[in-house]
């Protein structure tokens, strides 16, 4: 599995990178790639409840619980903004890359899976419709994770906290435009990887 492989280059990039700058801040991309597999995850368990035909209310919770995780997989690409800090190594490069790569595969993949399971009982149409508005909500939960500086479990550990926190980025037409541009230039990059990702897999499975 491609995700799987991936993972594992970024781990070992990343003891490669502690071993050559005696460095231990970029530990936290581990832990932000356990959370990028969370919504690979339960793409899959949700994959099976479809198959073995569980009720409506599990599947619902699983796809709201996948929706709420979604943005930790894509949120790895954005952590390429720390190599503008200071004259960067190569393997510190690649390290970035690495990880970047795998969240986009990871989210994008989880999304596939999704879109293979609802396909199981929903119309073409409507879930193509469904599985881009995701994209485009995952957008927003980049610019929550990445400006507003929140994480996903707060907006159910804490709603206030977390309305407060956006209110205060959007409370003014300038904060308003930035967020606009940010959600809708990230949401059409995801759309598009996703259609292309998407074309790939399914020939992939046609050959297969």
């Amino acid at each position: 599995m491609a995700a799987v492989a991936a993972s594992g280059m970024s781990c070992v990039l990343l003891l490669v990178q502690v071993q050559e700058a005696h460095q231990y801040h970029y530990w936290y991309m581990a832990w932000n790639l356990v959370l990028a597999w969370i919504p690979m995850v339960l793409a899959m368990v949700f994959g099976a409840a479809a198959v073995q035909r569980r009720g409506g209310l599990v599947r619902l919770v699983l796809f709201a619980t996948w929706l709420l995780f979604l943005p930790n997989a894509p949120y790895m690409a954005t952590d390429v903004i720390h190599l503008r800090y200071s004259p960067v190594p190569l393997v510190q490069y690649l390290m970035f890359a690495a990880f970047a790569a795998t969240g986009l595969v990871l989210g994008l993949g989880s999304a596939y899976v999704m879109n293979c399971a609802l396909l199981l009982r929903w119309k073409r149409e409507h879930v193509v419709a469904l599985v881009y508005g995701c994209l485009v909500v995952c957008g927003i939960g980049l610019y929550v994770g990445r400006v507003v500086q929140l994480n996903s479990w707060d907006v159910v550990v804490a709603p206030d906290k977390f309305a407060r926190a956006l209110a205060s980025h959007v409370d003014n037409l300038d904060g308003l435009a930035d967020a606009v541009l940010f959600v809708a230039v990230v949401a059409s990059v995801l759309v598009l990887t996703y259609f292309i990702f998407s074309r790939f897999a399914g020939g992939a499975k046609a050959r297969g």
